[in-house]
């Protein structure tokens, strides 16, 4: 259970109880009269609004998120905080899943966004789109292919095993990294992408988690596009 859908049943439980609140001082003109600041009902009237405000700007505008594994690096380190902005591709009808949200927008190659992963319920990825739908990407030898061209890779320093490289991916200038030291061959292959499906890869090559390894991003799962702080 994530955040929001915290916020969602919280906020529920608040309106529910002001709600039995009211009906019960319009029948009854005794419990009216009483003094119902304090307790429970005080604390609804106090927090129920904040909580509605609160699930709406993370559900409709934007959202902090902490990235919790290297897989980006050196783009977005571990542990770094990040803004989730929700209205860039879907917006969510609040507070359920994913699966219940309002195309806006595509994102564009390049793009770094979070994600409901497609295979494990209840996990958010972050990573960069590479492949968007009808593209052909293939990953051999560490370079990537997008429609059988060469993605151009610049090297830039080396530290120990780990190499980073200035690459550009449909205008959008960024910086991935690889470690000679792991060899993977799994992570190679050739993907077309279907409709309103996404490729996504980390920016650390060999160190990620992405669809070398489990596939594509649907539409539907899209959150919102990721801005550094």
């Amino acid at each position: 259970m994530d955040t929001n859908q915290l916020l969602f049943y919280l906020a529920c439980v608040l309106v529910l109880v002001l709600a039995i609140d009211h009906v019960r001082a319009r029948l009854s003109s005794t419990y009216a009269k009483k003094d119902r600041t304090g307790g429970l009902l005080g604390f609804s009237r106090a927090v129920a609004p904040i909580c509605v405000i609160a699930l709406l700007f993370r559900s409709l505008i934007a959202e902090p998120y902490k990235i919790p594994t290297p897989s980006m690096e050196p783009t977005l380190p571990a542990g770094d905080w990040v803004v989730v902005t929700r209205y860039d591709f879907n917006l969510a009808l609040p507070f359920i899943s994913s699966e219940a949200s309002i195309n806006v927008a595509l994102p564009s190659a390049g793009d770094i966004v979070a994600f409901d992963h497609p295979k494990k319920a209840g996990t958010r990825y972050v990573k960069r789109i590479v492949g968007i739908p009808g593209d052909r990407v293939e990953y051999r030898n560490k370079q990537l292919f997008i429609n059988g061209q060469l993605v151009a890779e610049e090297r830039l320093q080396t530290d120990g095993t780990k190499t980073d490289y200035d690459l550009m991916l449909e205008n959008v200038r960024h910086t991935i990294r690889k470690d000679s030291k792991y060899k993977n061959t799994k992570s190679e292959g050739t993907w077309e992408v279907p409709p309103d499906h996404y490729f996504v890869l980390g920016d650390n090559r060999d160190a990620s988690s992405d669809s070398r390894f489990w596939g594509f991003v649907p539409t539907s799962k899209l959150l919102g596009k990721i801005h550094a702080l």
